[in-house]
């Protein structure tokens, strides 16, 4: 149940990103881009992956990281666009 809300907003978010492609600059649709592939991999290994195995609790962890980091580098894209458009 859990996995299929998961599931149909990870898909609004990609029908946003790909309907909003033009409007965005390439950095930060690159950065969104990257983000959704990120947790879309990290949904698949949720799905499929034996959650008992340490493995799996520690690539996870790993995993977290790494898309907060995605999530950061998205911000600062965004910001990045914004000053850009606001010097103008």
């Amino acid at each position: 149940m859990r996995l299929e809300r998961f599931d149909k907003a990870l898909g609004i978010y990609r029908e946003r990103i790909e309907k909003n492609k033009p409007f965005f600059s390439e950095s930060v649709y690159s950065n969104l881009k990257e983000l959704f592939d990120e947790v879309h991999s990290e949904a698949i290994g949720f799905q499929y992956t034996e959650r008992k195995s340490k493995e799996y609790w520690i690539e996870s962890k790993e995993n977290r990281e790494k898309i907060l980091d995605i999530t950061d580098n998205c911000c600062e894209a965004i910001r990045g666009r914004i000053q850009s458009l606001e010097a103008k």
